[in-house]
């Protein structure tokens, strides 16, 4: 039986590349991709996480409910699948708004 939450990834993945690799999975958009920009959205599955609601993958440092530990294993795994180094991550906090941040490495 397929849930809400699936269908509802089902959607998002229409016109977006799906990619697997080491047990983790992200989405990207060919139309960037092919402009050079190296982006994805990542699944929730992979990772180490345990805690109820945090489904494996968790990226966000500000949940006090997984350990920080979890949280870099987490960022190490999704860097090798997709194809980069953990200390090559620049990580920035998201908000909405109209700043940009600019990274020059």
């Amino acid at each position: 039986m397929q849930t809400s939450l699936s269908r509802d990834f089902d959607r998002l993945q229409r016109g977006f590349h799906r990619f697997e690799r080491d047990g983790l999975a992200w989405v990207s958009a060919p139309a960037m991709l092919a402009l050079g920009v190296q982006h994805g959205c990542s699944t929730r599955r992979g990772g180490v996480s345990k805690e109820p609601g945090l489904d494996s993958l968790n990226l966000g440092w500000n949940r006090q409910e997984d350990a920080a530990e979890n949280v870099r294993e987490n960022y190490r795994r999704l860097a090798s699948a997709v194809g980069f180094s953990y200390d090559s991550m620049a990580l920035v906090a998201y908000e909405h708004g109209g700043n940009i941040c600019l990274a020059d490495r």
